[in-house]
């Protein structure tokens, strides 16, 4: 494997870690949001 495909496969793997801890943080932000509102 090249540097340039590993440096590929890093960022790849950084986004995808970016966008599923997002997607968990608005989950978590809509259920505090919902316990709020009770």
């Amino acid at each position: 494997m090249d540097r340039s495909e590993y440096q590929f496969r890093q960022t790849h793997l950084s986004v995808l870690i970016l966008l599923v801890f997002g997607f968990v943080l608005k989950k978590f932000a809509l259920i505090i949001n919902d316990k709020n509102l009770i």
